[in-house]
């Protein structure tokens, strides 16, 4: 929804980077991979962990989830 483009701007996330606390970590879902976003995480001085999860335990369409951290 355009409404949550926000939180997937570089201003959304620098903004989030800056309220992580020590050891803290961003997560962000998507329905589908999006190799622009991981550059923009890493633009936002985050290293960034990709992961691919099914949508229904073992099965179903494949999501993906960045982990992120300082």
């Amino acid at each position: 929804a355009q409404r949550n483009n926000l939180i997937y701007s570089k201003a959304g996330v620098t903004s989030a980077r800056q309220s992580l606390r020590p050891g803290g970590v961003l997560a962000y879902w998507s329905a589908s991979a999006d190799r622009q976003f991981t550059t923009l995480l890493k633009q936002c001085k985050l290293t960034v962990r990709e992961q691919q999860v099914y949508a229904h335990g073992k099965k179903g369409p494949r999501h993906t989830i960045w982990l992120a951290t300082e």
